[in-house]
């Protein structure tokens, strides 16, 4: 998944094993960032949707900062475009796993279109060189 800086994600979580009340339950996720110790750890909590339901919910925060700026210490995480997050969930049953994923941000850009003003029927085809399919975030997408 992709978010751009300054952009909301929304996480879920389906582990029927935590749904262990009559009501709605919650799981933790933690939250690290590409930028190591400079941006603290975060935890995001997830809400079950619904009673029994075994799946939960629950909205990242990130915010679009350079490198530089001062750790925030609530939930929002500060990112800039190429950075990545990882997001670790642990299920508990039957024995504890870890499951990561990941989440990269967003390098904002723009297209412009040749020749202008395009027409509203009109078809753009947009490609994007890519030669390392993302294995390097800094690393530009241009041949």
């Amino acid at each position: 998944p992709v978010v751009l800086p300054g952009g909301t994600c929304r996480v879920v979580v389906e582990d029927e094993d935590r749904d262990t009340t009559g009501g709605r339950d919650e799981v933790i996720v933690v939250v690290t960032s590409s930028r190591g110790a400079a941006e603290p750890v975060k935890t995001v909590t997830l809400l079950e949707t619904g009673p029994r339901t075994g799946v939960f919910e629950g909205d990242l925060y990130t915010g679009d900062s350079p490198a530089s700026a001062p750790p925030d210490q609530f939930k929002t995480v500060n990112v800039a475009g190429g950075e990545r997050l990882t997001l670790v969930y642990t299920d508990t049953e039957p024995s504890p796993l870890d499951i990561p994923a990941l989440l990269t941000i967003a390098i904002p850009g723009a297209i412009d279109v040749m020749p202008k003003p395009l027409r509203e029927d009109s078809v753009a085809r947009v490609s994007l060189a890519d030669a390392d399919a993302n294995a390097d975030a800094s690393a530009p997408d241009m041949p």
